[in-house]
């Protein structure tokens, strides 16, 4: 719920919109492929909320 704040809370402050996000495939940003039939990741409602694109890194690199 933190990384969705700091999105928000981003959004909010830029005076540009944002039209990509690149994150790590950590819990705190999205759902493990396990998780699919999960809920929607907060962080990734928000990204559908404004349009935004939210690209993951490939799993194990940096």
């Amino acid at each position: 719920m933190i990384a969705a704040e700091f999105l928000r809370n981003l959004i909010k402050a830029l005076p540009y919109k944002i039209h990509k996000v690149l994150t790590d495939n950590g819990i705190q940003c999205t759902n493990h492929d396990h998780h699919k039939n999960a809920f929607t990741h907060i962080v990734e409602r928000v990204c559908n909320e404004h349009q935004i694109e939210h690209r993951k890194t490939k799993i194990k690199h940096p």
